[in-house]
């Protein structure tokens, strides 16, 4: 199931949030700088992903929040750090990735929040993406447009 929320992701319910990263650990601009201040974990586990830039593309990282309760998820789906250059099937991998690397820590469901910053007609496309991987993975996945 996809719900699309409004607010502010950071103040959601959510067991994980997920957000796109690119793959030379900038985290300097938009959601990434916010996610960098508030989760200095997420910011450490980009920094010591054990791949060089040209192998990260369709995998994530994760961090738990000093508070635990939440993870953070790394998406790397955009290879350079400026503007909107998302590759979308290696984003589309990285979320799957991050659903089949996080299922077996969970006993009952989680439900999964991810800012999406992307133009309508792209939003569209993942809107539908995300379906996919929501029936797949019997997973709840929050959208919030940003």
């Amino acid at each position: 199931m996809i719900r699309i929320k409004k607010g502010d992701i950071f103040k959601s319910d959510c067991s994980v949030i997920a957000h796109q990263c690119d793959c030379f650990n900038s985290m300097e601009e938009g959601l990434g700088k916010r996610v960098k201040q508030m989760y200095p974990e997420a910011a450490k586990a980009d920094e010591e992903f054990p791949f060089p830039p040209k192998k990260r593309l369709g995998k994530c990282s994760f961090a738990v929040s000093g508070d635990h309760k939440r993870v953070i998820a790394n998406l790397y789906g955009q290879y350079r750090p400026q503007g909107l250059q998302t590759n979308y099937p290696a984003w589309l991998k990285s979320f799957e990735k991050m659903i089949k690397e996080l299922t077996p820590m969970e006993d009952k469901g989680f439900p999964v929040s991810i800012a999406c910053g992307i133009d309508k007609d792209d939003f569209e496309n993942v809107k539908k993406s995300l379906e996919k991987l929501s029936k797949k993975y019997k997973r709840t996945i929050e959208i919030y447009p940003i």
